[in-house]
């Protein structure tokens, strides 16, 4: 269970999810993370985000690739109109971080679709067509206005900015404050 999902079951709110790109130069065939960021300590790295993230139930896998994630976004937008994004947004981050898979090949994200109750034909369609495409750009551009340069980043009654997998703490600070 994420933060939202914790967060939801003492406050009333309503959320937005962007599918924000945070690395959008990123090739179709990903990027290792370390030819990104070479002085990075992979395995520190990752026991930060566990012993951060534990609190929600989350926990991170041996992923060493910064995958394309244009095609799992677009599949995301489609998730949202046909009423499964909670699932598909669960999964996609599983087979991301939890299990180290490509999220970059078409055969994971559509697995993952499938997975998260999606009819095939219509994933196929959505990235054939490309018709999702403008609202990854949107999103670029609104975040780019905020300021936004890494993921998680939640934004409060459009001011208040928290970034990442802070203590629950701060976010009930952050929501009683509105």
């Amino acid at each position: 269970m994420g933060i939202v999902e914790t967060l939801k079951k003492e406050f009333d709110f309503e959320e937005e999810w962007m599918s924000y790109e945070l690395h959008p130069d990123t090739p179709k065939e990903g990027v290792p993370i370390l030819e990104k960021f070479p002085e990075l300590n992979l395995k520190q790295f990752r026991n930060g985000l566990n012993s951060k993230s534990e609190q929600y139930g989350l926990r991170f896998g041996d992923f060493t690739l910064i995958s394309n994630s244009s095609m799992a976004l677009q599949v995301g937008e489609l998730a949202k109109e046909l009423g499964r994004y909670q699932e598909f947004h669960e999964n996609i981050f599983e087979a991301y971080f939890g299990q180290a898979l490509d999220i970059g090949k078409r055969e994971v994200v559509m697995e993952v679709a499938r997975k998260s109750g999606m009819d095939e034909a219509a994933v196929n369609e959505a990235i054939d067509s490309g018709r999702f495409i403008h609202r990854l750009e949107q999103a670029r551009s609104e975040g780019a206005e905020l300021g936004i340069n890494s993921v998680p980043t939640f934004i409060i009654n459009g001011e208040r900015k928290l970034v990442g997998a802070l203590p629950l703490a701060r976010f009930r600070k952050a929501l009683l404050e509105k």
